[in-house]
């Protein structure tokens, strides 16, 4: 079991009918899909952010996720062009954000490979501007507990005694892991975020590209589609 706030971004299996692979879904008030409409054009740019972070800390790991979405034909979770036709961004098929002091069990993520990548940071929320913003004047030491534990091993991050923004490679689906319970100040909040490649999604993938040329859009749920 998790406690806090979970949001995905990105390509999965489908419970839809006639759907083999969709975007995840977003709320359906207006205000939420006036939210994601802003987002959209700035993802590529966040998911640069992801592919030199992970490519700076760990290049072998970096390679190895890029070769293997690139030999699956697996799209990034930013891909907003991505048509059913051709991959122009194959990487991590999902983006995963947490916050409102999330955390979880020592258990093992359910990917396709050993890599996943992450960044955590502090932030302070605008009610005026009904968002949450960076603040120079927030950091982890505002935030209690919260550390990134490895069972196994003995080993954690501890970001209250961490500054800035920090990044972190694991082996998801080997090694177990998890968040530790933490304790926010009001309108204060430490989030995480991982990029991987999942075990459902690379399926879903795999069972899309298995389709005819023809079946292939109707199977399809894009992130333009979902603001239709």
């Amino acid at each position: 079991k998790a406690f806090g706030t979970m949001f995905a971004i990105g390509w999965h299996a489908s419970m839809e009918a006639g759907k083999t692979l969709v975007s995840y879904a977003t709320n359906k008030t207006l205000a939420a899909k006036e939210r994601l409409e802003e987002l959209l054009p700035q993802l590529h740019d966040v998911a640069q952010l992801y592919r030199e972070g992970l490519c700076t800390l760990f290049p072998g790991a970096y390679m190895q996720m890029r070769e293997e979405a690139t030999v699956r034909d697996i799209a990034d979770w930013s891909d907003l062009v991505f048509d059913g036709t051709d991959v122009k961004c194959p990487f991590a098929n999902a983006l995963v954000v947490t916050n409102n002091d999330f955390c979880n069990f020592l258990h093992r993520d359910r990917d396709e490979i050993e890599v996943a990548y992450g960044m955590w940071w502090t932030a302070r929320f605008d009610a005026e501007l009904n968002t949450w913003l960076f603040d120079s004047d927030v950091d982890h030491k505002d935030v209690e507990g919260g550390q990134f534990l490895w069972g196994e091993y003995g080993t954690m991050v501890d970001f209250e005694r961490s500054s800035g923004l920090v990044d972190i490679f694991w082996r998801g689906k080997k090694d177990r892991h998890s968040t530790m319970q933490s304790t926010s100040p009001r309108d204060l909040a430490r989030f995480g975020t991982s990029v991987q490649i999942t075990a459902a999604g690379a399926a879903a993938f795999k069972r899309f590209w298995g389709a005819g040329d023809s079946e292939r859009r109707s199977m399809l749920t894009t992130m333009l589609d979902r603001q239709k």
